[in-house]
């Protein structure tokens, strides 16, 4: 049996090309970076945060339990291994944005403890002014406000009490007479023209 060498140093040259290709699409996809998008589903803020790997698998403990944290839960497909998914995960300290306020001690103003930074608030001292100054803090104050009618019953008229508080009156709004209930001179003059004759 006779063999074309020319056609078999073709054939030869086609496999190394093809084996060439081969190997230079297997490094690209090595190459590739691991595709990674936020898993919505896993991210979360947490008030008051507590670590464990049966929560977070695979995660390392970032020592923020107690503290408010926003998890982020990456999750990534793997290009060299049949794409597969896994999901990292980061941890976010919020104590910087979510913080107490504490006031210190003065007539006129307090001073707000933000994180370090110091950021005075005035309060006006005017008598109308609602907003008091506490050993807690700041709060407001509703003495002067209106209270509401306990078991009031609907359709009933509010009227006032001696303090200026609202009152059930136990008057039926449907009962009251209106101006379209009461006739008016012209047409009692005219009821009265009809019974008694006009006034000569």
């Amino acid at each position: 049996m006779s063999y074309n060498l020319e056609q078999k140093a073709k054939l030869k040259h086609v496999q190394y090309v093809g084996q060439r290709a081969k190997a230079a699409i297997e490094a690209a996809i090595a190459a590739l970076p691991v595709e990674m998008f936020l898993d919505q589903a896993k991210t979360r803020f947490v008030q008051s945060f507590a670590f464990t790997q049966e929560t977070y698998p695979g995660g390392t403990d970032p020592n923020l339990n107690g503290k408010p944290v926003l998890v982020l839960a990456l999750k990534a497909r793997d290009h060299n291994n049949n794409n597969a998914e896994t999901v990292t995960y980061s941890f976010l300290n919020m104590e910087t944005l979510v913080d107490t306020y504490t006031a210190k001690a003065g007539d006129s103003a307090k001073i707000l403890n933000i994180a370090g930074y110091e950021i005075e608030v005035k309060i006006d001292p005017s008598n109308d002014n609602a907003i008091e100054v506490t050993a807690n803090g700041l709060k407001v104050n509703i003495s002067g406000k209106a209270d509401k009618v306990a078991n009031a019953t609907a359709g009933h008229v509010a009227s006032l009490d001696a303090n200026g508080n609202l009152a059930d009156s136990g008057v039926i709004a449907a009962n009251i007479l209106t101006t379209d209930d009461v006739a008016t001179d012209a047409e009692a003059t005219e009821m009265i023209d009809e019974i008694f004759g006009a006034a000569s």
